[in-house]
């Protein structure tokens, strides 16, 4: 079967694709650069250090970004990077003590926090 053959099923190079129950995404999915659907996954682990985040994901991979990317981690004391829990079903992370909070799409993204606007 070939990719003509599938026009329905995402394309993820190297992120691995979600379950088809019925025709329907089985997991959460977000937009793709390529068009296709990149599948949230659940996080299961989360280890803050000094300059970077890493997120152990339940399919395996782990993703590190840099602490830069989430101001309010990067101000937060050792103590309240360490008090997180995981949230929103499985798929966001949440600092209660810094009132952050961010979620596995997010992290597939790429996408550092909005910085806020400034005006004039």
């Amino acid at each position: 079967m070939t990719r003509a053959d599938r026009e329905d099923e995402p394309i993820c190079r190297g992120i691995g694709v979600a379950g088809r129950i019925g025709g329907v995404m089985a997991t959460p999915s977000i937009p793709f650069a390529s068009g296709g659907r990149i599948p949230a996954v659940k996080i299961t682990d989360v280890e803050v250090a000094e300059d970077e985040l890493k997120v152990a994901l339940l399919d395996g991979r782990t993703i590190t970004v840099p602490l830069a990317w989430y101001p309010r981690l990067l101000r937060a004391t050792a103590q309240e990077r360490g008090n997180w829990k995981i949230a929103g079903g499985g798929y966001g992370i949440h600092w209660p003590d810094v009132d952050e909070d961010l979620s596995s799409e997010g992290l597939l993204r790429g996408a550092p926090a909005p910085r806020p606007s400034v005006r004039a």
